[in-house]
């Protein structure tokens, strides 16, 4: 227990309202778009709040294999 907390006490909470955020789902959305990808919205949006915050992004799907 004291290990999930001592993880859960680095958890950052990101607003997506944020301007770095909204301008990463942008760029990231049109990528998505020119290269022909149908990447989910919920996706674009972890993936920009990542870039955003400068975040690793580790995932076991192939969305972002583009």
């Amino acid at each position: 227990m004291a290990e999930l907390t001592r993880l859960l006490g680095e958890v950052v909470r990101v607003d997506t309202g944020i301007p770095d955020v909204v301008d990463a789902y942008a760029d990231l959305t049109v990528l998505d778009l020119q290269g022909g990808h149908n990447t989910k919205d919920n996706d674009l949006w972890i993936a920009a709040t990542a870039k955003a915050t400068d975040a690793h992004l580790l995932t076991c799907d192939h969305d972002f294999d583009w």
